[in-house]
């Protein structure tokens, strides 16, 4: 069965206006995703973690490494 699609707030980045870059997706918590805000694609983990603006978080994997 197909999730929900939710928002998701892409940690520690920023969109081209500067503001929190959010995406959003059907994916199931847990998967990872990508997407490209800047000048490279970035692998996100979705999670079920609700921010107070309703979006929920998606962790950077790449940067950590």
């Amino acid at each position: 069965m197909p999730s929900t699609p939710r928002t998701y707030t892409a940690i520690s980045t920023l969109g081209a206006d500067g503001r929190p870059a959010h995406f959003i997706t059907a994916q199931p918590v847990g998967a990872v995703v990508i997407q490209q805000f800047g000048t490279r694609p970035e692998r996100f983990l979705l999670t079920d973690v609700q921010l107070a603006d309703g979006s929920f978080v998606a962790e950077p994997l790449d940067r950590y490494l």
